[in-house]
């Protein structure tokens, strides 16, 4: 049986997402509603449960599954789904040859016909929430520094809870190291995020226990803030089919400090040059910009600073925390900042058309949301002895 092309997903098959507490999701969008049920070792119970067989019946037969409902959003605006990416990547399923596709290949038919925890070979890792920064915009189930330090500052906890730590710690036991060997040695697609990946001690490890012959069939995937990387890393990663890198950067110099505070321009850039200076033939270098209202005095510097070095730029855009959506930028200083780049035709040509559409669409001032922006980083600021008007003027919320 050739499934439905327009609910079909490879994930459920052959995908698996852990979540920084460990937990298991179909992937990083779904909705399903076991999604803190089973942990990572219990992997082979939560893909034979009764919602992963339902999912996968109804995807196969045409049912718009709601744990999905974020790609039926997505795909309803003309965006391209998670659910499309995962099919073409994983599933390596081209739409124009949806048909054609399934009845030549007998392994992804055997895939969706014969369900197998074992046919799992992708993986989405949030490692944990061990992280070396408090970016502004960030929240402590992704950075151990920002639940320390509303541990420390009761002020802070009305933005980053009462979480404890140890509930984050589970990649550094000797379970989840055993269990990395087990099920990644097959893999032909790891993506790692945090947290920041490159600080959990047991990562490179586990990739160097990849087989050579295996590591040449997979591909691997990593959200970072670049603080911590270093030629014996990349030596490893250069072994593996592709590595994807995508750097997470709020803008240049000073308004990256303040967006991710504890990290140093002079540091970003030192370790960028180190990633592109030879431009690795498997390594591809992007930049990930979270688009917010905190930092976005910074961007057209930011679109500048990447069009010199030729390095593509993703948007981001911000959900949570409220305030910092471009709703609490005043109305007259996005149409300022459409004008100013009206007519750009550089080499993130498409980065800007984006988010322009996006900011057209959230042209409009809320200042219920800007008076809430200004207060929470000057209470952050109070504690960090930092000043966000350094980097956007006030005059931008109020």
């Amino acid at each position: 049986m050739i499934p439905n092309k327009d609910t079909f997903c490879i994930a459920p098959f052959q995908h698996a997402c852990l979540n920084s507490k460990g937990f298991i999701n179909v992937c990083c969008v779904s909705k399903e509603t076991n999604k803190y049920k089973y942990k990572y070792h219990e992997l082979e119970k939560w893909y034979n449960s009764d919602t992963l067989n339902k999912l996968r019946s109804d995807l196969i037969n045409g049912v718009q599954n709601p744990t999905c409902k974020t790609c039926w959003a997505a795909e309803v605006s003309n965006k391209i789904s998670q659910r499309q990416i995962y099919n073409k990547h994983i599933g390596k399923i081209l739409e124009k040859h949806w048909n054609k596709n399934f009845e030549q290949n007998k392994k992804l038919i055997d895939v969706v016909s014969n369900i197998d925890y074992k046919n799992i070979n992708s993986f989405d890792l949030k490692l944990g929430n061990l992280c070396n920064l408090k970016c502004i915009m960030c929240g402590a189930g992704s950075s151990s520094q920002l639940l320390a330090e509303a541990k420390l500052n009761p002020e802070l906890k009305e933005f980053y809870g009462d979480d404890d730590q140890k509930n984050y710690n589970w990649p550094d036991s000797k379970e989840f190291k055993e269990w990395c060997k087990t099920f990644l040695g097959s893999s032909i697609h790891i993506k790692f995020t945090g947290g920041e990946p490159f600080m959990n001690p047991y990562l490179l490890e586990c990739l160097e226990s990849i087989p050579d012959d295996q590591k040449k069939k997979c591909i691997l995937q990593f959200t970072t803030n670049l603080t911590i990387i270093n030629n014996d890393i990349i030596k490893i990663l250069s072994g593996f089919k592709e590595t994807w890198i995508s750097v997470s950067i709020e803008g240049i110099d000073k308004v990256l400090e303040y967006a991710r505070f504890g990290h140093k321009w002079k540091d970003l850039e030192k370790n960028l040059m180190l990633l592109i200076k030879d431009r690795l033939k498997n390594l591809f270098v992007s930049v990930s910009h979270v688009v917010q209202s905190p930092t976005f005095a910074g961007i057209v510097d930011l679109i500048n600073y990447c069009d010199k070095l030729k390095i593509k730029l993703e948007p981001l855009f911000l959900h949570s925390p409220e305030c910092f959506q471009l709703s609490s930028i005043k109305k007259h200083i996005k149409e300022e900042f459409l004008n100013q780049i009206k007519g750009y035709k550089g080499y993130n040509i498409s980065y800007v058309d984006v988010v322009c559409s996006f900011i057209k669409k959230n042209i409009e001032y809320n200042p219920v949301l800007a008076k809430q922006c200004v207060r929470r980083l000057e209470i952050t600021d109070r504690v960090r002895k930092n000043d966000f008007k350094e980097i956007i003027p006030i005059d931008y919320f109020i």
